[in-house]
Formats: C-alpha cells, structure tokens, sequence
C-alpha cells in the first residue's frame, strides 16, 4: 500500500538485512524527475529506479525484469500513485504481467501508520507505524494478468 512517501524507506528497514541488501525501489519516474535532489538520495541510500507511470510502459517492466534476473528484490507500489486516505487504492495490471511473467514469489508487504506523516496539512511529528508481510505468492505463466492483478489486491486488503 502507498500511503506516503517514507513507505519505500520504512519497507526497506523492516526487511531482514539479507533481503534489504540486494533490494531496488521502483520510484515513479515523474516523481524522480520533478524532485531531483529527493531522487538523488533514493538512488544512493535504497537503490530507487525510475518506472513510468504513463506510457511508454514497457523500458521499466524490461528494466524491473533485467534486475530481478540479476538476484534483486523489487519494491513496488502496484497502486501507481500515493492514496489520498489510508485505504488501499486499486492495483494497475502492470503488477499482475510483473508477477506472471517473472514467475517469482510475489511478498505482498502492507504499512499502517504512515498515512499522514508526510502528506497531510500538519505532517505527523511521529508515527507508530507497523508492518504486515504476507505469504509469498507465484503465479502460473496460465494465469491472466487481470487475474493475477485482482488475486493480488485481494491479498492486500486481507492482510
């Protein structure tokens, strides 16, 4: 879920160090552009890489597959943008083609507490945030990506 911009920074310390070590954020590539010192420090302290939220699509799903071939762990945000409340809002079908044609465990990971800290009219001085990890889920390469998609979202709002 996509709550805030501290997300990625707050997922990326929760993780076990074995997980963390080789972990890249996928930052959207309009954010990355428009703030570049904030885009500066996601590279340098959690290995961010830019994903386009509008087309063209493809050069970041081709990117995101070359490091998760390369031995990296992805955090993604398969909402595509940060939720204007603390629900979850719903997933884009880039998730779903990720998850099938990747065919690698898909670790859903759910904040709460984050919402407001950043993105709020008085942002939060602290927040009490916990941390919800999820089975791993695979999909069939038979699996539609609609449905994967969907199955993915409904995993999210169960944990």
């Amino acid at each position: 879920n996509h709550v805030d911009n501290l997300d990625g920074p707050v997922v990326f310390r929760a993780l076990p160090r074995s997980h963390r070590n080789r972990l890249a954020i996928a930052q959207a590539a309009d954010f990355m552009h428009d703030h570049r010192t904030v885009a500066f420090g996601a590279r340098l302290c959690f290995a961010a890489f830019n994903f386009a939220r509008q087309a063209p699509f493809l050069p970041s799903l081709e990117y995101t597959a070359k490091l998760v071939d390369q031995g990296w762990n992805i955090a993604m945000f398969p909402e595509g943008k940060i939720a204007r409340t603390s629900r979850l809002r719903p997933f884009k079908s880039g998730i779903g083609l990720l998850a099938v044609e990747l065919g690698v465990p898909i670790v859903p990971v759910k904040t709460n507490g984050l919402y407001g800290t950043l993105h709020a009219s008085w942002p939060k001085k602290r927040s009490n945030v916990t941390i919800t990890i999820g089975a791993p889920v695979v999909f069939d390469h038979k699996t539609s990506y609609d449905q994967a998609t969907r199955k993915l979202e409904a995993i999210m709002r169960a944990l």
